[in-house]
């Protein structure tokens, strides 16, 4: 195909073309034009300007620089060294978390040997996240303070006009009971007066210190029958559980974990007009609650939510919910830690030769093989707390410990002998 038949093609194939008809006025057209070079010229001085200006600081900038250095080189080494070891000492004195690296420094000054690198090393050694701190704070001596369980014979119970009761609490999510053993210094003697006004003894403070809820007895209070059996729960005449709040799940392991102390076996509901019985949302009518041993094959774990910490009983496994048949299964449960329940391992995991024996109907002994942090320290007396009253929840009155690498005492505990079960967990003083 030759040039002219090329041409003659493609004329026929624009003549195919749809037509396409322009209204635009050539005035118009020419104004459009006219604007869009208008906009490129504008474009491009600005692109002068972003360029232009950031050269000449940058000009600028570097002359200061080499007036600065030319300053610098003339200083002699003596003022270099002004910034001495007082001066950095100092610093570290101004900076009031540093009470510990202050009182290395006073201690080192005495001998007059304190450096500024001495100083910033034994900072080092002691910096840590704030896991680190609290494992630190667990390998500190126990203390009375300390101390997550107690017996009546202790100094701050066995006093004249000192009366203790257990009250219940839940965990910020509600999910199991706690029982806080209340000492009164001030106390009637009177336990219709203290359950009657449950609540009233913890301040605000002391709740979110505890990291825990209330139960809400607010509405709720308790008589002791004359027979000693039976204790009433009464209620406002329009009381009602909430649906859905966690009150009417935990009622029947409050009650029971609450009067465990008394020869109560059973409490009744009532209204304040006498009608008996109260309804529940999910129950219905209930007019008596049988109080059982709530307490019973428990593993006694630590929870803390805020700043003090708690004995927990815990009665069902955290995989598969069931409850614990024998002691060695609780056992197993106390070295499992749960986050999302704030509950920490009573038993490190890290301990894998652990030995329980039943030395007779009232004895357990438990032995345990090597684990370094082991040792006269508040993580191992609280292991040991826990063990007490996880044996006692198994019926058990003492237990004779064997473990690798202690010998005598930690804390309060002579483990030469066997230790007695306590008399209770989570002593707290109040004001009446």
């Amino acid at each position: 195909m030759d040039r002219n038949e090329k041409e003659d093609q493609l004329i026929e194939q624009l003549k195919k073309m749809p037509q396409i008809k322009d209204d635009l006025s050539k005035e118009m057209l020419l104004k459009r034009i006219n604007i869009n070079l208008n906009k490129q010229d504008q474009k491009q001085d600005r692109l002068w300007y972003k360029w232009f200006l950031p050269s000449v600081a940058s000009i600028a900038m570097v002359f200061i620089l080499i007036i600065v250095a030319q300053q610098n080189l003339f200083q002699g080494d003596d003022q270099i060294m002004e910034r001495t070891t007082s001066d950095r000492d100092m610093s570290l004195r101004s900076d009031s978390n540093n009470d510990e690296v202050q009182m290395f420094l006073a201690d080192e000054e005495e001998s007059g040997s304190a450096t500024a690198d001495e100083a910033d090393n034994y900072q080092n050694e002691n910096d840590g996240d704030d896991l680190n701190i609290l494992d630190s704070a667990r390998m500190a001596l126990p203390t009375e303070e300390d101390q997550l369980v107690y017996y009546d014979h202790d100094s701050f119970v066995d006093a004249d006009g000192v009366e203790t009761f257990t009250v219940t609490v839940v965990d910020v999510n509600a999910n199991f009971v706690i029982p806080l053993t209340l000492i009164s210094s001030s106390s009637t003697g009177d336990p219709n007066d203290y359950y009657s006004r449950i609540n009233s003894f913890l301040s605000d403070e002391a709740i979110e210190e505890l990291g825990i809820s209330l139960y809400p007895f607010q509405d709720m209070s308790f008589e002791f029958g004359f027979d000693g059996n039976v204790v009433y729960l009464t209620v406002p005449d329009d009381y009602q559980f909430s649906e859905g709040t966690f009150a009417e799940g935990l009622l029947d392991e409050v009650l029971s974990i609450m009067f465990a102390d008394y020869d109560v076996d059973t409490v009744i509901l009532q209204t304040e007009s006498g009608q008996q019985g109260i309804e529940m949302s999910h129950s219905g009518l209930v007019t008596e609650i049988e109080l059982l041993d709530q307490l019973a094959n428990s593993a006694y774990k630590i929870y803390q939510a805020s700043s003090e910490r708690l004995l927990v009983p815990i009665t069902r496994s955290s995989d598969e919910g069931s409850t614990f048949n024998t002691i060695d299964e609780a056992f197993a449960e106390m070295q499992v830690d749960q986050s999302d329940s704030y509950l920490t391992a009573s038993i490190p995991a890290e301990v894998v030769d652990i030995t329980v024996e039943q030395t007779s109907n009232e004895q357990l002994t438990v032995k345990m093989g090597p684990y370094p942090d082991f040792g006269d320290n508040i993580l191992t007396s609280e292991m040991i707390e826990a063990i007490l009253m996880t044996a006692k929840s198994f019926g058990f009155q003492e237990v004779a410990f064997e473990i690798d690498g202690i010998n005598g005492e930690v804390g309060r505990f002579n483990l030469n002998e066997a230790v007695p079960v306590p008399d209770g967990i989570n002593a707290k003083l109040i004001a009446d």
